[in-house]
């Protein structure tokens, strides 16, 4: 069964300014411990099934995805179009609070 994880916050690369490419890494908390991971690791725990993630707007969770834009994978709501609005509308984690 994979593990479910809620994502709250996200951190963004200083020198990227396409959508697709400026989410560094997403982070929250589970069971009550903060965590972070580096895109790369939730794209590969989506797609192998290992883990699942979803972010909360008002009352609705929405899946986070693995989408493809120029032959480059990234992270998006499920009901984002193009670009990652949802996630890049979350805060920055507090890199103090958050453990890699």
């Amino acid at each position: 069964m994979a593990l479910i994880r809620q994502v709250s916050c996200i951190r963004k690369r200083n020198y990227y300014f396409d959508p697709h490419e400026i989410i560094e890494s997403l982070g929250g908390e589970y069971l009550g411990a903060p965590w972070r991971l580096p895109d790369f690791m939730v794209i590969h725990y989506i797609k192998t099934g290992l883990e699942k993630y979803f972010v909360k707007v008002g009352h609705k969770k929405l899946k986070i995805i693995v989408a493809t834009y120029n032959n480059k994978e990234y992270l998006k709501a499920e009901t984002d179009d193009y670009s990652p609005d949802t996630l890049l509308a979350l805060p920055l984690c507090d890199s103090l609070k958050v453990i890699k």
